[in-house]
């Protein structure tokens, strides 16, 4: 996530400023997205990837989602992908992928 936005947050929360909060929180969430995007295609670069891949609707599927577990889908969709004898990571085993850790990793989280 960019540094200076996260100093900036930092700052306007040490001086109460909720008006410069307000200002910042879109950029918190482009922030999160291009994240999340960037870690999603880091752990596939290794593997072929099948397009086209609908990457903004994996974003915001994997909102709120720590980076171990947006690492998590993804490698859980490659190993997916070669178990069934693909030779590329599909949208369909991708969207698998985040489903089943949203059902199982979030969802057990949540409860505790």
């Amino acid at each position: 996530m960019n540094a200076d936005i996260l100093k900036r947050v930092v700052r306007a929360i040490a001086e109460g400023s909720l008006a410069d909060l307000d200002r910042l929180a879109p950029k918190l969430v482009e922030a999160e997205r291009k994240e999340i995007e960037r870690l999603l295609k880091l752990t596939l670069s290794a593997v072929r990837v099948a397009e086209p891949i609908a990457w903004d609707r994996l974003v915001k599927d994997l909102q709120g989602a720590s980076a171990a577990m947006v690492v998590k889908a993804a490698q859980n969709a490659a190993k997916a992908a070669v178990l069934v004898g693909n030779k590329e990571v599909t949208q369909s085993v991708l969207d698998e992928a985040v489903a089943e850790l949203k059902r199982t990793d979030l969802l057990s989280s949540k409860e505790q």
